[in-house]
């Protein structure tokens, strides 16, 4: 999958869905299903970045791998935005809460109208902070706060050069 642009991996998923209840491991610490709760993020906003970065999503929606949340995509802006596990393994999800030291974290902003191979595009890998998950079912909920920012301007796994300050966030997206 390393030839495939963030793009290709969005529509893919987009036109192929998932069944977030098959395949799950029973003994996965997962957060648990919870009632909705008040959002963790400002009314009408699915996903937001704030600090060294900036983003702000009305629309988004899960990445999973195996049932089990991956990461986020979503329009920005007339932009695709994906936030998300940096290195997948197995058994490494977003349902539970994360040292981020330990499962780096990634968001990349590219053109829907290309490739970050034809035209400037613009993330980080956080190689540091933590990931809070809130709830998963319905709505999956989740804060985060991450540091050592490494710049990222294609869809490679190769941190860049550090990027001064840090990002907050939120996500609060349907997950049935």
């Amino acid at each position: 999958m390393p030839n495939l642009t963030w793009r290709c991996v969005l529509l893919f998923l987009v036109a192929c869905g998932s069944d977030p209840h098959q395949n799950q491991n029973p003994d996965a610490q997962a957060a648990p299903d919870a009632p909705a709760m008040a959002s963790p993020c400002a009314a009408g906003h699915e996903f937001e970045l704030h600090g060294a970065f900036e983003a702000v999503a009305p629309s988004a929606g899960i990445v999973t791998i195996d049932g089990k949340a991956s990461g986020i995509a979503g329009g920005v802006g007339g932009d695709i935005a994906t936030f998300s596990i940096r290195q997948w393994h197995p058994g490494i999800d977003l349902e539970t809460d994360r040292d981020v030291a330990t499962v780096n974290l990634g968001y990349l902003r590219q053109p829907s109208t290309g490739s970050c191979d034809s035209q400037p595009c613009e993330g980080f890998y956080a190689l540091s902070g933590t990931y809070h998950v809130i709830a998963v079912h319905p709505r999956y909920q989740a804060t985060f706060m991450l540091g050592d920012l490494r710049a990222r301007h294609t869809a490679s796994d190769a941190p860049g050069d550090a990027v001064a300050g840090s990002v907050t966030g939120c996500i609060d997206v349907s997950f049935m």
